[in-house]
């Protein structure tokens, strides 16, 4: 299926807000392990974390990509290219990586429920990024 850069942009753009939603949504099942306190203290560090991680990793990996996007040939791209077989590879141990975590008895949600929080935070950051510097550029 062959389709615009813009319209693939997009597309990435939809695929990075649906795994935040994951994320953030396990996120917000675990809330009741925790205490008033410790759900403002998990989630304040979340947001640092995602932070840190939205400025540090994922705004130079959106970037190169949106790059990457537009330099394909106007009439030849296709769904596959949303990112490069390096990028999908990696992204593909991180997702084996975060269901091992969930799934290990030793690992608490109380750790998981920051971590995926603030993955899925930052991974909102990039859908925005995607739709600034991507579809309205």
């Amino acid at each position: 299926m062959i389709i615009t850069r813009k319209k693939l942009i997009l597309f990435t753009a939809f695929i990075w807000l649906i795994a935040a939603y994951m994320l953030i949504h396990r996120a917000y099942l675990w809330k009741e392990l925790f205490s008033e306190s410790q759900l403002i203290l998990s989630i304040l560090i979340a947001i640092s974390l995602g932070t840190l991680k939205s400025y540090l990793i994922f705004h130079k990996i959106t970037m190169e990509n949106i790059h990457r996007i537009m330099k394909l040939e106007a009439n030849k791209v296709t769904l596959w290219q949303f990112h490069a077989t390096r990028q999908k590879i990696t992204i593909l141990i991180m997702i084996a990586l975060g269901l091992t975590l969930r799934h290990l008895p030793f690992v608490p949600k109380e750790v998981l429920m920051p971590i995926y929080l603030a993955i899925g935070l930052a991974m909102v950051y990039v859908v925005i990024l995607y739709l600034i510097k991507g579809i309205l550029k």
